[in-house]
Formats: C-alpha cells, structure tokens, sequence
C-alpha cells in the first residue's frame, strides 16, 4: 500500500487490530503492534523488522525484541480471525 492509503486508513488498523490485544501474554509493548504491521503493509522493499522500525521511528532492537520475546496465543488468534 502506498503511504497515503496507510495514512486513509485512520484508526481502522488500530480498530481491527484491538482485539488481538488479549492474544498476546505480555501487553505493555502491543503498541508495537501497529508499526510493524503498518510496515508490513507499506511499499518497503524490504519487511524485515530493521527497515520497519528505521521508518516507524522506533528502536530496532525495541521491535526485535517485540516480535522474539513475547508469546502469542496462536489458537485465539485463530479463532479471532
């Protein structure tokens, strides 16, 4: 997606991705959520977590540890989707 559709979206991705909030054991960092998913989404060549936190503004290695450390309920994520 372009970065204007991204920006379009408003609060929707935050909107959709609200529920998946109780999918994940350790919340306090599930504000990493919505950048790496916006990057995920965004027309980065590479969607890797260094070029994604570089664009987001955020701490590489913030974001490496979002993604390594903390532990998602696999089976309620599913169900949610």
């Amino acid at each position: 997606m372009m970065d204007e559709e991204l920006d379009g979206l408003g609060s929707a991705l935050d909107d959709f991705l609200r529920p998946y909030l109780s999918c994940c054991d350790y919340t306090q960092t599930f504000a990493h959520l919505h950048p790496y998913c916006r990057g995920l989404l965004s027309e980065l060549q590479r969607k890797s977590v260094e070029p994604i936190a570089l664009v987001s503004g955020r701490a590489v290695r913030t974001l490496q540890e979002f993604l390594k450390d903390h532990q998602w309920q696999h089976s309620q994520v599913r169900e949610l989707l």
